[in-house]
C-alpha cells in the first residue's frame, strides 16, 4: 500500500485521525516545548499575574510576520485595553520571538509552547489549528483574504475553531455549508470586515496618480499561478511599451523561486521592468492590475478602483472535493468577470490593456455584496472579541473566577456609593430611592408591601456595603488570595 493511500485512509476516519493526532502530540509536543522551557515559564508567570488582576489573556497567532497588518488594528486596540494581557506567536522558524516582539510591540511566544498555554482566547489567521486545538479557551479565526473557503483552502481547514471573523457575507454562507458537513456544528460566524482591505482604503490618499502605460503584474503562488507564463507575459508587455512592476506572492519566493529567478535574470536590467519584493503596491503608479486567481484582485478592484485583467490559467483549487460542500465554485470565480476582463494569451492581454477601464462605477455595488463594514474591521473585531470574552470564561467554575468576581463587585459598589453621595450632595432622591419609587408606581404597592418585597434585597445591599467597607483595608489580602486560587486553577488545567 502506498504511503499516500495509507495517509488518506487514516485521515478519512475521525477515530484514527484523533488517535494519530494524540499519539504524535504526546510524543512530539513535550519534546518541542522542552527547548522553550524558559519562555514557557515566563508565559506562566506573566499570565498568573494578569489573571490575578482580573485580566483576559489573549494570544494572537499568525503564520508569518507579513500577516501582522491583517490584524494590526485589533492588535493595537488590545494593546491599549487595560483588561487584556496580550501575547503574539508566529508559526515560522525564520523569525525569533525577540524579532516578533519588536515588530508587534507585545510579548512574543514560540509557537511550539502554545498547546501548553492557558488563554481566554486564541485569535489566529492560520487556516488550521494543528496542535493548538488542545489550547484551552476560545479559538477565533480572522480571515485575511476574500477568496472562497471551500475551494482555495485544503479540505479539513478551519476545523476546531469556535468563532470566525468573516470578511464578507459569502464567508458566513460558505462556513454554514462547509463545516457542518465536516462534523463541525459548534461554531459562530460574524461579519466583521477585512483589515487588509481597510488598509487599502486608507492608503488611497497616499496612492500615486495612475499612469496608463504602467502595469502591476501580481500572480498568486503555487501550480495554478500565472508564474508559469510570467516570462511571456512580461516580454509582451515591455515590448508593447508598458512599464511592468512584477510583484510575486511572498510565498512564491519559496515555492516558485526558480521562476522568480529566471524573470529576474532575463528582465532585471530592462529599463521598463522592476521586481517588487514587498506588498506596497499602493505606492506604484499603475493603472491596471494583471493577475490570475489571487485575492489581490479584490484589494485593487474594490479598494483602489483600478482596472483588473485576469490571465486565464487553471483555477486555484486546494480542495478537489469542493462540490461536496457547495455548488458555487467560489467568489473568485463567480465575480471574475464583474471585477475585470479575462485574457487567454499575452497578445490578448496587450490588446485588452488599451480598452480596460477602472472598476470605479462598480465599487459601491460590489462592496455591499461581498465586503462587510468597510473601514470598521478593527473596531468591530475588538468589540466582538470583548463580547465573546465576557460570555465565556475558562478554568475552574469558581476558583479561577474569584479574582474577577471580587473586582467586578468592588467596582459596582464604588459606583453605587458615588451615585448615592452625589445625589445626597444635590439634595435629590438617590438611585435607590428612585428605583423604589418606580417599582411602587409600576406594581401599585403600598409602603408595607414595598418593604416586604425589597427587604431581602435591602439586607443584601447592606451586607455588600459592609463588605465594601472592609475591601479598602483587605483588598490587597483578597487579591493575594485570588492569586493563589488562580495558581490552583492553572494547576488544574
Amino acid at each position: 500500500m502506498r504511503v499516500e493511500t495509507l495517509s488518506n485512509l487514516i485521515f478519512a476516519s475521525p477515530f484514527l485521525t484523533r488517535l494519530v493526532f494524540l499519539a504524535s502530540l504526546a510524543v512530539l509536543a513535550p519534546l518541542h516545548a522542552a527547548f522553550h522551557v524558559k519562555e514557557l515559564l515566563s508565559y506562566w508567570r506573566i499570565a498568573w499575574h494578569a489573571r490575578s488582576g482580573g485580566k483576559h489573556i489573549v494570544i494572537i497567532a499568525v503564520t508569518y510576520p507579513m500577516e501582522l497588518p491583517f490584524v494590526s488594528g485589533l492588535l493595537n486596540r488590545l494593546k491599549s485595553d487595560s483588561d487584556v494581557q496580550l501575547f503574539i506567536a508566529a508559526g515560522t522558524r525564520n523569525v525569533s520571538p525577540g524579532t516578533l516582539s519588536a515588530l508587534a510591540g507585545v510579548h512574543a511566544l514560540p509557537f511550539g509552547i502554545l498547546p501548553f498555554c492557558r488563554a481566554d482566547a486564541l485569535v489566529s489567521t492560520r487556516s488550521t489549528l494543528g496542535w493548538n486545538r488542545t489550547l484551552k479557551g476560545l479559538r477565533i479565526h480572522v480571515f485575511h483574504s476574500h477568496v472562497s473557503l471551500h475551494v482555495v483552502y485544503n479540505e479539513g481547514s478551519f476545523e476546531g475553531y469556535d468563532a470566525f471573523f468573516a470578511a464578507g457575507p459569502h464567508h458566513v454562507h460558505e462556513l454554514n455549508h462547509y463545516l457542518p458537513k465536516r462534523g463541525e456544528s459548534r461554531f459562530r460566524a460574524f461579519e466583521i470586515g477585512s483589515e487588509k482591505l481597510d488598509g487599502v482604503l486608507q492608503s488611497r490618499q497616499d496612492v500615486r496618480p495612475a499612469s496608463s502605460d504602467t502595469v502591476l503584474f501580481a500572480p498568486t503562488w503555487g501550480p495554478s499561478s500565472a508564474n508559469a507564463s510570467a516570462e511571456g507575459i512580461i516580454e509582451a508587455l515591455v515590448e508593447a511599451g508598458y512599464t511592468v512592476y512584477y510583484q510575486p506572492h511572498p510565498l512564491s519566493f519559496n515555492t516558485d523561486r526558480d521562476v522568480v529567478q529566471r524573470v529576474r535574470d532575463k528582465f532585471g536590467a530592462h529599463p521598463r521592468f522592476q521586481l517588487v519584493a514587498d506588498n506596497k503596491y499602493a505606492l506604484i503608479p499603475f493603472a491596471t492590475l494583471v493577475t490570475d486567481w489571487s485575492g489581490i484582485a479584490f484589494e485593487v478592484g474594490l479598494g483602489l478602483g483600478r482596472a483588473v485583467i485576469f490571465f486565464d490559467c487553471p483555477q486555484k483549487v486546494q480542495n478537489p472535493n469542493w462540490r461536496a460542500y457547495l455548488r458555487e465554485p467560489g467568489i473568485e470565480s463567480t465575480y471574475r468577470t464583474r471585477l475585470g476582463h479575462v485574457a487567454s494569451t499575452p497578445a490578448e492581454l496587450v490588446s485588452l490593456l488599451s480598452t480596460s477601464h477602472s472598476s470605479g462605477p462598480l465599487v459601491p455595488q460590489l462592496l455591499s455584496e461581498i465586503w462587510s463594514y468597510p473601514g470598521q474591521a478593527a473596531e468591530r473585531a475588538h468589540a466582538k472579541l470583548r463580547q465573546l470574552l465576557n460570555e465565556r470564561r475558562v478554568g475552574s467554575p469558581w476558583l479561577g473566577e474569584i479574582g474577577r468576581h471580587l473586582a467586578r463587585r468592588r467596582q459596582s459598589l464604588i459606583r453605587l456609593r458615588a451615585d448615592e453621595s452625589e445625589a445626597s450632595t444635590r439634595h435629590e432622591p438617590s438611585p435607590t430611592e428612585r428605583a423604589l419609587s418606580e417599582l411602587a408606581a409600576k406594581e401599585r404597592l403600598n409602603e408595607a408591601d414595598l418593604h416586604q418585597k425589597v427587604f431581602p434585597f435591602q439586607k443584601r445591599f447592606e451586607l455588600h456595603s459592609r463588605l465594601y467597607d472592609s475591601y479598602d483595608a483587605g483588598w490587597r489580602a483578597l487579591s493575594a488570595q485570588a492569586s493563589v486560587w488562580n495558581l490552583v486553577a492553572f494547576a488544574e488545567g
